[in-house]
């Protein structure tokens, strides 16, 4: 199954020190969960993938959040959620003024 530039992926490499692997183990470790349902977070949402369409399940950020926090590695909730970019990408987006 093919990962989506997403949340999920990002927070996971920030996580990991940019080392997708590495943070996939931390964060699974940090939630409880096993490494793949980790990793199925960066797959599309499709009924036989698993995945969560690249989004972070909220009851997860907590612990991620004050973990990573914990290792200096500073997040903020806006980096769970998609960036205009993410969802149309190749659309330049307005900025504000």
């Amino acid at each position: 199954m093919q990962r989506i530039a997403s949340p999920a992926e990002r927070v996971i490499r920030k996580c990991g020190n940019g080392n997708l692997s590495k943070g996939l183990r931390l964060v699974s470790e940090w939630c409880g969960v096993h490494v793949t349902a980790v990793q199925r977070w960066t797959y599309p949402r499709e009924a036989r993938s698993g995945g969560t369409g690249g989004l972070i399940p909220t009851k997860h950020w907590p612990a991620i959040i004050a973990r990573a926090a914990h290792l200096g590695v500073a997040l903020d909730a806006k980096e769970f959620f998609f960036t205009p970019e993410e969802l149309v990408p190749g659309v330049p987006q307005a900025s504000a003024a």
